[in-house]
């Protein structure tokens, strides 16, 4: 696998559980080479033979990180409250993060 030309090792790969579409849904992990900001092209090569995602990865300038305890998967944007709504599985509960503010309020605890 390449992203902008440049090699990116793939760390792990494999199927993801069972998927609500139908067709298989696989995940690749790989470390991300150093580039630009801006957008580079992903290249994914196989035995079977190779793609090409056009602008697929974009590099920042700069990030910011707001840790959190647990794994954040799924995503909601609120535009109208600049809020940002992320599931948090292992926590069992929904985090949500002020863009206004850029912290963490207090999270949705979920219940079975």
């Amino acid at each position: 696998m390449t992203i902008g030309r440049k090699s990116a090792p793939v760390l792990s790969s494999g199927g993801i559980g069972d998927s609500p579409f139908p067709f298989p849904i696989a995940q690749v992990v790989v470390t991300v080479p150093p580039g630009t900001p801006g957008y580079a092209d992903i290249t994914v090569s196989t035995p079977a033979g190779s793609t090409i995602v056009s602008n697929g990865f974009q590099y920042l300038a700069s990030a910011q990180v707001y840790p959190v305890l647990g794994a954040l998967d799924d995503i909601i944007y609120d535009q109208a409250r600049q809020r940002l709504y992320v599931t948090n599985q292992p926590l069992n509960r929904v985090e949500i993060f002020d863009l206004a503010t850029r912290q963490y309020l207090s999270p949705i605890t979920v219940r079975k």
